[in-house]
């Protein structure tokens, strides 16, 4: 399987993968509200707040590789959750 360009091969030929939530939790903060963190890959996470937009965050220290990896993460991320946020 390659993760990262989305194929999976399990001997009956080679088919896309869609990427799915790896890690899902949620934080309990005041007032019992919720707050969703997803985690999608190793560096990327995508936290939801009570009643605001899902804002993507990037965990990568190297100011030059995050700007690198930005758009293409952005991209990505926009995609996956416009194709999971369709009933």
């Amino acid at each position: 399987m390659d993760f990262r360009k989305g194929i999976g091969n399990l001997g009956q030929g080679i088919f896309p993968m869609r990427m799915k939530s790896i890690v899902l939790y949620n934080i309990e903060i005041e007032n019992l509200q919720n707050v969703s963190v997803e985690v999608l890959h190793e560096h990327r996470v995508r936290i939801t707040f009570p009643g605001k937009e899902p804002r993507l965050y990037l965990k990568i220290k190297d100011k030059q590789d995050r700007a690198k990896r930005w758009e293409k993460a952005k991209e990505e991320w926009n995609e996956f959750f416009k194709s999971n946020d369709t009933p």
